[in-house]
This record gives structure tokens, sequence and C-alpha cells, in this order.
């Protein structure tokens, strides 16, 4: 029996600038830090069933996070937003051979996938042409995927012939929540236009968000 475990992390920024003029006049001139901080983990473990047929365990793991994304330029502070995002890998197998002429190997792999955004203000958002944009990001949910793989293979060698064989099932079950504009935006083409409370439109986005779905495939195969 053999094993192996890893890790490791990250954490860096960067300082992007808010260059703005407020609704009295004020200019912002400022720099905002976006950190984002990830980590990774792997382990491993073969194991010797028999003399002839090993084994195979192993897992990996890879996160993140990045905060007030979506912050700089016209962007002020409160339009900032986080995103998280994450995946996971089991992975199985054994083989061996059967007989003199027969190989077998046999493998499973299980991968979860997972991110998200969350607003720093649920507000709706004001953009003023060349000048600002606050109010929240509207930036909400995410995606989420379970995928499968199922497979085996018996390999048969005689002469010049080297025979496979075997099957494959795959499948996942995709699930989604991701929605942006939820509140609504205001534009306004001036700040002369939002003093005075006549924006040039209005923009929402509405309805239900939620996706979810199954996906199935199978196949056998032969080749010489």
């Amino acid at each position: 029996t053999s094993f192996s475990l890893n890790g490791g992390g990250t954490s860096q920024y960067t300082t992007p600038i808010v260059l703005a003029v407020l609704p009295n006049g004020q200019t912002v001139n400022d720099t905002v830090r976006q950190p984002r901080d990830g980590y990774n983990v792997s382990a491993r473990l073969d194991h010797a069933v028999t003399k002839d047929h090993a084994v195979r365990l192993s897992f990996d793991r890879d996160s993140s996070t990045s905060r007030y994304l979506g912050v700089g330029g016209f962007n002020l502070l409160a339009r900032g937003y986080d995103t998280t995002s994450s995946t996971n890998m089991l992975r199985m197998s054994e083989n061996g051979p059967i007989g003199r002429r027969f190989f077998s190997e046999s493998r499973f792999q299980l991968r979860t996938t997972s991110n998200g955004s969350r607003s720093t203000a649920e507000l709706p958002t004001i953009r003023v042409q060349d000048a600002f944009t606050s109010g929240g990001a509207q930036q909400r949910g995410g995606q989420h995927a379970t995928e499968f793989e199922l497979a085996s293979d018996l390999d048969y060698v005689r002469g010049a012939h080297s025979w496979r064989t075997g099957m494959l099932l795959e499948g996942g079950r995709y699930r989604s929540d991701d929605t942006t504009n939820y509140l609504g935006t205001y534009t306004f083409a001036s700040l002369d236009q939002y003093r005075a409370g006549t924006p040039m439109s209005y923009s929402r986005r509405i309805g239900d968000p939620n996706i979810t779905y199954s996906t199935y495939r199978a196949a056998i195969y032969l080749q010489d």
C-alpha cells in the first residue's frame, strides 16, 4: 500500500482605481483592494489487492473566493460583489490480468462543481453616464453540477491482434439559479438629468431563474 497527500494555497489581490464624479460635484479618486484566496488539496491511495490486481483511490479539491469584484472606474464601492467556486473530484480504478491473455480495467469518476456570487448591497443600480454608477451589483445565485463516469474495459491479445470490448456510462445533474439585474437599473444621460430625476431608460430582469436538468449516456464497444 502506498499513499500521497498534497496541499497548497494562494493569496493575492488587485487594486483597481475608482474615478467618479458624485452628484454634489465631488470627485472620487481612490483605489480598492480586491483579494482572491484559493487552496487545493489532493490525496491518493494505491493498494495491491493481490499480486496481480491493484486498486487506486484519489481525491482532489480546488476552491477559491474573490471579493469586491465589479468595483473600479465609475463603479463605486457598493457595486462590489463576492464570488466563490469549488471543484471536487473522486476517482477509483481497479486493474489486473485475468488468466494469460485477458486484462481488465474498471474505473469510476465523480465530479462536483459549484460557483456562486453575492452582492455587497441589495439595491437597484443607478448609472449616470460619464459620472458614476452606484447601487447594488445585483449578482445572486450560481451554477452547480454533479457528473459521473463509469467504464470497464476487457482486453484480449492473440497473435497480431489486440481486442478490446467494454461499456461506458456517464451522466450528470445540473442546477442553476443565477440571476442579474433583478432589482432594476436606472440610466441617466447626465448629472443634470439625475438631479432632475428623469432617467432615459429603466431595465429589469424578471422571471424564475431556477433551471434543473439531467443527462445520461451509455455505450458499448468492440474494437480490433
